[in-house]
């Protein structure tokens, strides 16, 4: 079986909150691999204790929050800069759907798994599994960390950490 995601136990009420108080729209949003993203401060991530402790073992580089548009998707992908991503969908989790696929790549008809968000909660993201994104009717928000390039610093490794530590 593929692991596709894994879900921190304790909820992001920190970053949720900071974000929260935020108008998205007046952010400043730059093209990144085809999305819209705005920088975030570390200081809106380090202040949650599970980020704080998965970055001792594996430094967090950059942080930001991805603008998606009403009724758009993100064709299916690998990244290619990044084996491990942590998101958390900050807007309506009933307004789009992340969908999975061990052989998408092989024909014709593939198997999908779905991702569904729970609200305020953090995701080790495996983003070396084929994935997609499909945006309804209302623009999604998804606040992601990237982590600095070290050879150890995969979705497995990130991964088992987190189990052992009870995040």
């Amino acid at each position: 079986m593929i692991d596709y995601y894994y879900r921190l136990r304790s909820p992001a009420l920190n970053i949720y909150q900071s974000l929260k108080d935020s108008n998205w729209e007046e952010f400043v949003y730059y093209d990144y691999y085809s999305f819209k993203v705005a920088p975030m401060q570390d200081s809106v991530w380090q202040n949650d204790n599970a980020l704080s402790a998965i970055n001792d073992a594996f430094p967090i580089s950059k942080a930001g929050l991805i603008k998606t548009p009403p009724n758009s998707g993100y064709d299916w992908h690998v990244d290619t800069d990044r084996t491990v991503g942590i998101n958390m969908l900050v807007s309506d989790v009933h307004s789009c759907d992340t969908l999975f696929s061990k052989n998408y790549n092989r024909g014709l008809t593939y198997d999908i798994a779905r991702m569904k968000y729970v609200p305020w909660s953090l995701y080790v993201f495996n983003t070396k599994v084929y994935h997609t994104v499909l945006n309804y009717e209302h623009t999604r928000y998804l606040f992601t960390v990237e982590f600095k390039e070290r050879d150890h610093t995969t979705y497995q490794a990130v991964r088992d950490y987190c189990v052992a530590q009870g995040l």
